[in-house]
């Protein structure tokens, strides 16, 4: 299974490199080290976030 390392995976998800590791932190991806130690993330857990991150701001806003 493919690894993207955390600035991969910004550049994937448009975010900066801090921003994924706060994901990480608050359960949103799931990260297993690398020999390095390096977060390493799956490919299809970053495409699953992506996408439900553009479902999400693409939802209309409903006026009160």
């Amino acid at each position: 299974m493919k690894g993207l390392l955390v600035k991969e995976a910004a550049k994937l998800l448009g975010l900066h490199e801090q921003s994924v590791r706060n994901l990480e932190r608050h359960g949103k991806l799931t990260a297993r080290r690398d020999y390095r130690g390096y977060r390493v993330f799956d490919l299809s857990d970053v495409i699953s976030l992506k996408k439900e991150r553009e479902i999400l701001r693409d939802e209309p806003t409903q006026a009160q």
